[in-house]
């Protein structure tokens, strides 16, 4: 099981950019919460999700800091 956190611009379609992104290059997501900050103007989005190895864990996370306006994409302990 693989956690990811990513942080970008609180824009219409981000969370479905991400979620594509996972469901084309992953197996099962577990969990998904994605909360704006306060000011309304980024997204924090938590990700757990089932990942065959690390080398394929590389390229969601590559994947997904490709996405337009995503600011940071990092690997957590749940």
């Amino acid at each position: 099981m693989a956690h990811i956190d990513i942080y970008g611009l609180n824009r219409t379609g981000l969370l479905n950019d991400v979620l594509q992104v996972l469901s084309n290059t992953t197996k099962n997501i577990s969990t998904v919460n994605a909360q704006p900050t306060k000011d309304m103007k980024f997204a924090n989005i938590h990700v757990s999700f089932g990942i065959a190895n690390l080398s394929t864990l590389t390229t969601v996370v590559d994947k997904i800091k490709s996405v337009p306006e995503v600011y940071s994409v990092k690997r957590t302990n749940g």
